[in-house]
């Protein structure tokens, strides 16, 4: 049996994932004007050139002093952030291509097959069609589809099913292993020896794909069993 020193390392990963010991999520203090908000967004699109302004994505990928949440309580919606920035808001310019690619495995994964254009349309929790078709270059969703069903993983567990409490019960064992929460490089590194179920499993069963929030689910869950 694997011993897990669940209280020594739930701290590490308040810290990491921004939870506190009650689960609650910690509230960022923001104490900037709206002027320096504005000041520090375009700051920061300069400093990693993007030239039309950050999206929500990069703001997370590279660090930025709040999350995207943040900017559009205080301005309403993200056209108003760009255009008081002096940047021009573009249709797409909320998602990077990889936040397309992961909304897009998650629909395909809970509908258990694609997605026709009038669905994705009807799914408020994707981009518009015309969005996608965009970023890939296409005129066509089911191009969409053929490219992402070319890079989709191949696992040694492929067929196998999955409750949800049994994937649980993996990823807090190796949780319990490592003394911290898995990347998803790593994760996928162990679906390959047949010890995880495949990344889009554990999205599926999760209804997300922010492993983060997956891990919180976990460690919340299993902290009321301590």
């Amino acid at each position: 049996m694997v011993k897990c020193n669940f209280k020594e390392n739930l701290k590490k990963e308040e810290v990491r994932l921004g939870s506190t010991s009650n689960g609650n999520s910690k509230r960022q203090v923001v104490v900037e004007s709206n002027e320096e908000l504005i000041s520090l967004y375009k700051s920061f699109s300069e400093k990693i050139k993007a030239t039309n302004g950050a999206s929500m994505s990069e703001l997370k990928k590279y660090g930025f002093k709040y999350s995207s949440t943040v900017l559009l309580r205080r301005f309403g919606n993200w056209k108003t952030v760009k255009e008081l920035s002096g940047f021009t808001f573009k249709l797409g310019s909320l998602y990077s291509k990889e936040d397309i690619i992961k909304a897009l495995l998650l629909a395909r994964t809970e509908k258990g097959r694609r997605l026709s254009q009038s669905e994705i349309n009807k799914n408020k929790e994707l981009p518009s069609l015309e969005t996608i078709l965009k970023f890939f270059k296409t005129t066509k969703i089911s191009k969409v589809w053929d490219e992402l069903e070319q890079n989709l993983e191949k696992t040694t567990t492929e067929g196998k099913i999955y409750s949800l409490e049994e994937i649980k019960d993996l990823l807090y064992k190796q949780y319990c292993l490592k003394g911290s929460t898995l990347t998803i490089s790593e994760i996928e590194a162990l679906t390959k020896q047949g010890i995880l179920p495949g990344k889009t499993t554990i999205y599926r069963h999760f209804k997300t794909y922010k492993i983060k929030e997956i891990w919180k689910i976990i460690l919340e869950e299993k902290s009321t069993h301590e």
